[in-house]
């Protein structure tokens, strides 16, 4: 297939191209110095457990050296409240010769870190007799040996290793290895044990435990051969997540601020120091009374009344706040295990679960969601349908048209069939709302309808509905405005089965805000444009091709400029990469960036489609969501000046006079620092 993007030999310089207000380039960030404390040799949990390894190596030896009894003098120890210590009686586990009390036993922390760290013996003993953690020697493992419920913070992958362990509604089983992706401001995940002693071999057992002793003390493999018990316990190993390209570790990176996963300066006064520091995890043990300052992920236990069958269409329907994405999230995770395919049509255009904000989508899931659901490695959309904004209101009749456009692209798809399909939806509910839900649930005739209704709902900054959404109010229901749109729809009657559940969860007041959660989604959608070679958006090669030649769609503000104008607009510029459907609706393949227009009006494109799928684009959408400002002031080493319209200059400075268009080289300049 054809396309008008053409990739160039060499990149397009935004210094010597009249008129490119390219604002991709030009800051530095300084590298953060890791202090002396956090080096590998110096902390004192690794020095401690560095003087184990070593003791219980030499066991067998005649005479056992007494290295591990002296410090260094070139290297100076550091506690954890960056004290230093200058005397080897005051390090861990040294100001007497009985051996040390191992530090892997220890308990989860509160939600609330001023919560002291003293604990009376009952409390320790109970602990204890819940949660056992034994970190590796390397420190990037942890076994845990869990009774009770858990929930955590962080980017880690969590494998079964006797029992199970349920998350979010989707049980690990034995030997199975999964990646969390629990970010503050979202649900902190549940980890829920399942022991399963019948399946329990004690041989099997020891050969696990055989093999992990080059990672764990001996003290650790001799403690669990001793006191797991498959009865009470499950066995887990958590272990950090290196990969340097991990779409998670990209966000985090550009969005620093956000502080999405936790970061071990901020666990010090936590009484799991050990393994939340090595980990990067914030581990929470649930309190009695079931209250929390954190959002932590909380299954209604009405939930399990729902059962899905292969040509179940299930609908989530909630006011805003009340729990509809981690809703969707526990019914997918709950079902992927019997059907292998959950077909999620989300329909909300604010927060969608996969995509980026302003469309709506059709996305076949082979794999669970655990913790923030765009970070999961999910198959490419089915479609995506481009809205254009962020308020249903702005054309109302326009949406209605583009769930009816991707319901029918569904139900003339036949690999979507023979699974269930569960649809989200948006939480406006009150006023037009209601007339917008019933059309909806016209169009998609359900098996089943979930209506969630948050308990005084005002107070808490969100509606219900004022009807229960039963099929018998649906049928009876008079339209107005969407009358014409789900006409051929009214004479089929409505037959499902209508679930009302109260939520459960209190409101959260530490949950990110909704445009934080929207710039996420957009993020991991950006981040996908750096391929394997670059974490910088500077360093992408760019795609150009003639902007008359393109359709460039506005959909914010009205505003529609001139020939002569457009150049200016779209530069620098984030564009939804669309092809064009019948009745002026569009399908979505991706998002890009516009690196810059050239005099030539080239437009220069980074974006993250195959040459198969940039062939089909045809049109550049703007919309009202706007690139994020991360994106801009990030760039490669090589590259140094101030930032284009970003960037104050203190001393005015005068840029040689650019050659007339007609003289510039065909191929693009390169880009400075090249």
């Amino acid at each position: 297939m054809r396309t008008m993007f053409h990739r160039r030999p060499m990149k397009i310089s935004i210094y010597r191209v009249v008129r490119v207000r390219c604002t991709i380039a030009m800051m530095t960030r300084s590298s953060s110095i890791m202090t002396t404390h956090k080096s590998l040799n110096c902390h004192p949990i690794m020095e401690h457990y560095r003087i184990k390894k070593e003791e219980e190596d030499d066991d067998e030896a005649t005479m056992e050296s007494d290295a591990s009894d002296s410090c260094p003098s070139l290297v100076p120890i550091y506690n954890e409240k960056g004290e230093l210590i200058d005397d080897v009686k005051l390090l861990p586990g040294k100001s007497d010769q009985q051996e040390p009390e191992p530090v892997t036993e220890q308990k989860a922390s509160s939600d609330d870190d001023t919560v002291a760290m003293d604990e009376s013996d009952e409390e320790s003993r109970e602990v204890l007799e819940n949660y056992r953690f034994y970190d590796a020697v390397d420190r990037r493992m942890t076994l845990v040996m869990m009774k009770k419920p858990l929930h955590l913070y962080g980017h880690v992958s969590v494998q079964a290793l006797f029992g199970r362990v349920e998350i979010t509604g989707y049980t690990l089983d034995m030997a199975e290895k999964r990646i969390v992706y629990a970010a503050r401001g979202y649900n902190a995940v549940n980890l829920t044990p399942v022991p399963e002693p019948v399946a329990f071999q004690r041989p099997a057992f020891e050969a696990i435990l055989q093999k992990l002793k080059s990672q764990f003390t001996r003290r650790t493999i001799d403690e669990l051969l001793k006191l797991f018990n498959p009865t009470d316990y499950v066995l887990l190993l958590l272990e950090a997540e290196q990969e340097k390209r991990d779409t998670a570790r990209l966000v985090h990176r550009y969005l620093e601020e956000y502080d999405l996963f936790p970061a071990s300066n901020t666990t010090t006064t936590a009484s799991l120091r050990a393994t939340e520091y090595w980990l990067n995890v914030r581990l929470l043990e649930p309190r009695a009374d079931g209250t929390s300052k954190l959002p932590l992920f909380q299954a209604n236990p009405s939930w399990d009344e729902v059962m899905l069958a292969t040509d179940s269409r299930l609908l989530v329907l909630g006011g805003k706040g009340a729990g509809k994405s981690t809703l969707c999230q526990f019914l997918i995770n709950k079902s992927l295990k019997m059907f292998e395919r959950i077909l999620l049509i989300d329909l909300d255009i604010g927060q969608p679960l996969l995509t980026a904000p302003e469309m709506i989508s059709a996305t076949v899931l082979d794999v669970p969601l655990l913790g923030v659901s765009s970070f999961a490695a999910v198959q490419q959309p089915v479609r995506c349908q481009l809205f254009g904004s962020l308020n249903v209101v702005t054309n109302p009749i326009f949406y209605i048209q583009n769930v009816r456009s991707l319901l029918e692209h569904c139900e003339n798809t036949p690999s979507l069939r023979g699974f269930p399909w569960i649809i989200n939806t948006m939480g406006y509910v009150s006023g037009f709302g209601e007339e917008l839900t019933a059309a909806i649930m016209r169009l998609v005739q359900p098996t089943d309808v979930i209506q969630l209704t948050i308990p005084g709902a005002r107070e808490r900054g969100s509606e219900n509905y004022r009807h229960p959404m039963t099929a018998e109010f649906i049928q009876g229901y008079k339209f107005n405005i969407l009358q014409n749109e789900i006409a051929p729809k009214l004479s089929q009657v409505l037959r499902y089965k209508h679930y009302a559940f109260e939520v459960c969860f209190d409101a959260q007041v530490n949950a990110l805000a909704a445009p934080k959660r929207r710039n996420v989604s957009l993020m991991v959608q950006l981040v996908k444009i750096l391929g394997e070679e670059t974490e910088c958006f500077t360093a992408v090669r760019p795609n150009s091709a003639k902007l008359d030649d393109l359709e460039v769609l506005i959909t914010r503000d009205g505003y529609q400029p001139t020939k002569e104008m457009l150049p200016n607009v779209v530069n620098a510029t984030l564009v939804y990469l669309c092809e064009k459907l019948d009745h002026e609706q569009y399908s979505c393949l991706g998002v890009g960036i516009v690196r810059a227009v050239d005099d030539v009006r080239k437009v220069h494109l980074i974006h993250p489609l195959t040459p198969q799928q940039l062939g089909r684009v045809k049109v550049l959408a703007l919309c009202h969501t706007s690139l994020p400002s991360q994106i801009s002031l990030e760039l490669q080493p090589t590259m140094q000046g101030t930032i284009p319209y970003l960037q104050n200059v203190g001393k005015k400075q005068t840029s040689p006079t650019p050659p007339p268009a007609s003289s510039l080289p065909e191929e693009e300049l390169p880009l400075p620092g090249h």
